[in-house]
């Protein structure tokens, strides 16, 4: 069994319910992720219309266009050894 904090109280729960709890968190915060990822990209193409010198060229512009998040296992791979 594992121990697991939900909001203050910290329990023990067995490790497959544990890893399906945590599974189930991290794909729900990737959505939310990729909904203000969405968001934002959105957002960028109403300010270069509103501003059109923004989307000339504008590197800018072109950083928040090709903007993603990374998985677990990109960031894992980035991350020393010694921080995992």
């Amino acid at each position: 069994k594992h121990w697991v904090c939900l909001g203050d109280t910290f329990v023990r729960r067995p490790h497959g319910k544990t890893r399906t709890m945590v599974e189930k968190d991290q794909e729900r915060l990737e959505g939310e992720i990729a909904a203000l990822h969405r968001s934002v990209q959105q957002k960028t193409s109403e300010l270069c219309e509103i501003d059109p010198s923004i989307s000339g060229g504008s590197d800018v512009h072109r950083s928040f266009s090709s903007l993603h998040g990374l998985s677990l296992d990109q960031v894992a791979e980035v991350l020393p050894e010694t921080t995992r």
